[in-house]
């Protein structure tokens, strides 16, 4: 799917039979995609409470020190930690490929009903 993320305009996605998504091949990746970025920030602390504070915000911990947030778009844990005067020293939105976004795009449009014929 990499090869179509470079040559295509537009492309549709199916399930089942179904159109899922179309459109050009970053919207359809971010519509499936989950949302994560990388974020730096000298007192990882106050950085894990600003986002474990929010319903929809996790972290997790990198081997080289930074830290993923998952669950918020790239604007929200920069919004945070200026909220709450808490240093950060990268924000990096991380994107996620067709072919990464593919299995949320079609979850719940896949395999076949019970009693239907191949």
């Amino acid at each position: 799917m990499t090869e179509t993320e470079h040559t295509a305009d537009d492309i549709p996605v199916t399930g089942r039979g179904e159109l899922i998504a179309s459109g050009p091949p970053a919207e359809s990746a971010a519509r499936g995609g989950r949302r994560e970025v990388t974020v730096r920030a000298p007192d990882p602390a106050a950085l894990t409470a600003l986002v474990t504070a929010t319903a929809t915000g996790s972290l997790e911990r990198a081997p080289d020190g930074s830290y993923t947030v998952t669950g918020l778009d790239a604007p929200r844990p920069a919004e945070l930690a200026f909220e709450h005067r808490v240093m950060l020293h990268e924000l990096t939105p991380r994107t996620t490929s067709l072919e990464g976004a593919s299995p949320e795009l079609t979850a719940g449009h896949t395999g076949r009903l019970s009693g239907e014929r191949r």
